[in-house]
């Protein structure tokens, strides 16, 4: 027989007070939606009506996460009570699939989703009790509590189990904020890889072995699916063939991009020529033949980010894939090691002075606000860049170089970076002057980041930095947090790592053409925070988590802004003192300013002390 066990903190509470407290919460929130407040007074509409919804709508997300968590616990007595008292058996109709039949006939569930219902309880309080209490407290939802539980499987039953829950739920309680699915997920994966690197090592080559491809007719309208698995960088590398055919129809083409997409597919595994369907006789798009897509002018890279000692095989620290997240060390050196991969270091033993920058400043495909255009060549490049990033999984964690790895061997070598010199954690901090310095901006332009500061940033960031949004980072622009001032760039935007960050292109038409504003800054433990504030100023923490996690030796990049080779460019036609958009981006500044005084001194210093003065600002960014 096997007993149920828990390791949660000794002392715990059922959650009664807990439950109290949000209940009163909930009660307030149920109030607030009314049209009329206690006395029958109609509520006036604003800013402060959409704040005090806002706040109901935490509290029910809090009241969700405790009565999930609730839900779980009763299932887990339930266990305790029918399974874990029976003998193990290989019956098809044993204690356990009872037990799921009686959570799905009680919830009209199918018998599936009740077994997996009942699986998750017996997690949470065998395997990761400290998360359970993660999801208690409101930090997590249901939704994340599926995500956990799958990414710890490997870990069940093992001597890890418990620093695994231990520092996933520490991490939870540490860095508040909004975990959206992905993020999450790499939180996990990160944790548990650097436990237990042999479990991953098993657990992909049986994943690997276990590919396949599947068809499903269980649709409607004659319609059925499609579905594969493969290696993640095979893919990714698929998809974005099937993206680079679709997006050779005109503008006109009136299919949605899903279906030209679906289209696109088809026509590359039949090798039948894909067209575009908008009627034209004098339509634009110029459409290879599938059965030689090598020809279509159009480069795919897929982005791949590890230290060095893990591809040197002295380590089995995990690594990073843009569009994908978290990857084993084993499969970082496979990519590494396939011929049509070339490996080559994104930063160069042989520095160069931060006067100097080898970027074109006339170059358009390492833009920052404008769309990644499609690359003229003579194939398909395939490019998952691996790059080299110090982890502090490694004993000896000596000093790395930041290396990126491409598919495809006709990929146009990115220029030579310099070096940032990465330190042993632990160890007495180095006079920040003897730190080598890459160039933070083009010579010619400060306005546009180097590449060395543009693929920092994205490696950095990972997604798109705004909550929940999990676009990768290389598909994302890079923005100024702080606009822009181009004819005085000291008074506004820092062409930095902390003046710089990724948004898709919908958050940043949101920032920049709406009244959302959002701001980035270092904690007290010098991790960059980003917050966003809604058009009524109502805060909303961003993402608790980037990729400094997975790779520490990023904290130790240094940026310094190069010698000007050109002039800034000079506005000689008259200007008026003031426009709507000087206007706008000066309140902005001023937003973000008390903003900082509310978080460092309080809100009503602010009030007492500050006022309201555009004057000074000037114009605006172009």
């Amino acid at each position: 027989m096997t007993e149920p066990h828990s390791t949660a903190p000794a002392g715990d509470s059922r959650g009664d007070d807990h439950w109290k407290t949000l209940s009163r919460s909930m009660g307030d929130a149920l109030g607030s939606v009314e049209d009329r407040d206690e006395s029958g007074a109609v509520r006036e509409s604003g800013p402060a009506r959409v704040e005090q919804l806002m706040t109901a709508l935490s509290s029910v997300r809090a009241v969700e996460s405790f009565t999930a968590w609730a839900q779980y616990e009763v299932i887990a007595a339930l266990h305790a009570e029918l399974v874990t008292t029976q003998p193990a058996d290989h019956r098809l109709l044993d204690a356990h699939a009872q037990l799921g039949a009686r959570i799905a006939m009680t919830g009209a569930l199918t018998q599936t989703m009740g077994e997996r219902l009942v699986d998750e309880a017996v997690a949470l309080r065998d395997r990761i009790p400290r998360v359970a209490l993660c999801l208690r407290d409101g930090l997590i939802t249901k939704t994340h509590v599926t995500t956990v539980v799958s990414r710890t499987d490997l870990v069940d039953g093992t001597e890890h189990a418990e620093a695994v829950d231990t520092e996933i739920a520490a991490t939870l309680r540490r860095r508040p904020g909004a975990w959206s699915r992905g993020r999450l997920r790499d939180m996990c994966d990160r944790i548990v890889f650097r436990r237990d690197p042999d479990s991953v090592r098993r657990r992909r080559q049986q994943a690997h072995e276990d590919r396949g491809v599947w068809l499903d007719t269980d649709r409607e309208h004659g319609m059925a699916a499609l579905g594969a698995s493969m290696s993640a960088e095979n893919a990714r590398i698929a998809f974005e063939s099937v993206k680079a055919l679709a997006d050779c129809a005109c503008k006109a083409d009136p299919r949605r991009v899903a279906a030209r997409r679906s289209d696109a597919l088809f026509a590359l595994l039949t090798g039948q020529r894909f067209a575009c369907e908008c009627g034209s006789a004098d339509c634009p798009a110029v459409v290879p033949d599938a059965r030689v897509l090598p020809d279509l002018q159009a480069r795919i890279v897929i982005h791949v980010v590890c230290d060095e000692s893990t591809l040197d095989g002295t380590a089995d620290n995990p690594g990073f894939m843009d569009g994908y997240g978290v990857i084993g060390a084993d499969h970082a050196r496979e990519i590494a090691a396939q011929s049509h991969t070339r490996v080559r270091p994104l930063v160069s033993t042989a520095r160069e002075s931060v006067s100097g920058d080898s970027t074109d400043p006339q170059r358009t495909d390492r833009r920052q606000f404008t769309p990644r255009a499609a690359a003229g060549g003579a194939s398909i490049g395939t490019t998952p860049e691996v790059v080299r990033a110090d982890s502090a999984g490694s004993p000896d964690f000596e000093a790395r170089r930041l290396r990126a790895s491409q598919f495809n061997q006709q990929m146009h070598a990115p220029s030579e970076i310099p070096e940032p010199q990465l330190t042993r954690p632990g160890t007495p901090q180095p006079d920040e002057s003897s730190d080598p310095r890459l160039p933070s901006h083009l010579p010619s332009d400060p306005y546009r980041p180097s590449r060395a500061l543009d693929a920092f940033v994205r490696i950095r960031d990972g997604y798109c930095t705004v909550p929940g949004c999990e676009t990768p980072a290389w598909s994302v622009d890079l923005d100024h947090v702080t606009e822009y001032d181009h004819q005085n760039p000291d008074r506004g935007g820092r062409t930095d790592p902390l003046g710089l960050n990724g948004k898709c292109r919908f958050h940043h038409l949101l920032k920049s053409f709406s009244n959302w504003v959002d701001d980035q800054y270092l904690d007290a433990d010098g991790r960059i925070v980003s917050v966003w504030y809604t058009p009524e100023g109502i805060r909303i923490d961003g993402p608790p988590e980037d990729n400094t996690a997975l790779f520490p030796g990023l904290k130790r990049v240094r940026f310094t802004p190069p010698a000007t080779r050109a002039p800034q460019r000079v506005i000689d036609q008259p200007m008026r003192d003031r426009t709507r958009t000087a206007a706008t981006h000066a309140r902005r500044r001023h937003e973000r300013e008390l903003n900082r005084t509310d978080r460092a001194i309080g809100p009503g210093y602010r009030r007492a002390h500050h006022t309201v003065d555009f004057t000074d600002h000037g114009p605006p960014p172009f």
